[in-house]
């Protein structure tokens, strides 16, 4: 199976148009595309023509939006064999999920997975639509660890803890390819995780592990995302052998040259480096030296793209 990322961002663009903060400023002067992230959305290909499409933030944002999407990958038959995860409520993760209404025709109605408190949420935003007058959604709520088959994958949902109880539900999934034996865990958005077997339950190895790493040290005061520096005990735990890192942005870690009077910014707890990385090649160094040190972390030097940005597909 192949994934595509179709963004990399945190819940806003990066760098923020709106922000003049250090992180923002050396994104804008880098002149890498890499630094352009959009909402954090992923795409993955099996042998055939099934495709889970994981969350749906904003895309308006995203080259062209979700009919470019669909279009740029296989034609319109794609949405024959699309299956729509979605991780939790939050905006960037579900706020384009009404441009299907515009995409979806001919009784081609989508199947649709999210935690019932998920779908609730998506009731309060007023999508419930989707789900009703036509069908353009098909609402399949989920059971927390159990498998579901989607053409040749088999995907399980656990539990995560994500700014509870402003994201009732969140979710991460464990996907296999049935045709080629391979496992990709995906965390989505998450802060903690209750019971961190549960994605190891059956002792399975993990080929590809997609994480969430919104910043890079661990924050004082914020308990709502998770930080490279925090998911290490997860990467040890669960020992993918290839770890890619998704949802940077710049609207919360302060760096060195920030004003300290930026509320929405806060100071790293206890560093792991000196320097905060602000761009797609400071967070690629930096995570780097870190596995350096480590040497139960070392062989992940010899991965590329370790942090991801838009428009990257890699195979599992």
């Amino acid at each position: 199976m192949d994934v595509k990322y179709l963004g990399t961002g945190h819940a806003y663009e990066a760098p923020n148009s709106n922000c003049e903060c250090d992180t923002c400023d050396a994104q804008r002067a880098s002149g890498d595309p890499r630094d352009r992230r959009t909402n954090t959305s992923l795409a993955i290909k099996g042998v055939g023509e099934d495709y889970l499409l994981i969350d749906v933030g904003d895309f308006k944002m995203q080259q062209g939006g979700l009919r470019s999407f669909l279009e740029r990958e296989e034609g319109e038959s794609i949405a024959k064999g699309l299956t729509l995860l979605l991780t939790h409520s939050h905006p960037d993760h579900v706020g384009g999920i009404g441009e299907f209404d515009s995409v979806v025709r001919g009784g081609n109605s989508i199947p649709t997975y999210a935690h019932e408190l998920c779908f609730g949420r998506l009731e309060e935003m007023d999508f419930g639509f989707l789900f009703k007058f036509g069908g353009v959604l098909e609402r399949q709520p989920l059971r927390m660890n159990e498998t579901y088959r989607f053409g040749e994958f088999d995907v399980r949902p656990f539990k995560v803890d994500h700014r509870s109880p402003i994201a009732p539900g969140a979710v991460g999934f464990v996907i296999d390819s049935v045709s080629e034996g391979k496992r990709l865990v995906y965390t989505g958005d998450f802060a903690t995780m209750e019971d961190p077997s549960v994605v190891t339950r059956d002792n399975k190895p993990i080929n590809l592990l997609i994480a969430e790493a919104n910043w890079f040290n661990q924050l004082d005061g914020r308990k709502d995302h998770m930080s490279f520096q925090e998911l290490l005990p997860y990467i040890g735990r669960w020992n993918p052998d290839r770890l890619q890192l998704v949802h940077q942005g710049a609207d919360d870690e302060l760096t060195s040259e920030d004003d300290a009077s930026l509320v929405f910014k806060k100071r790293a707890v206890n560093p792991l480096l000196d320097r905060v990385p602000r761009t797609h090649r400071e967070w690629e160094g930096a995570v780097r030296k870190v596995f350096l040190k480590d040497s139960s972390l070392k062989r992940y030097l010899s991965q590329e793209d370790i942090i991801t940005y838009d428009g990257l597909t890699v195979g599992v």
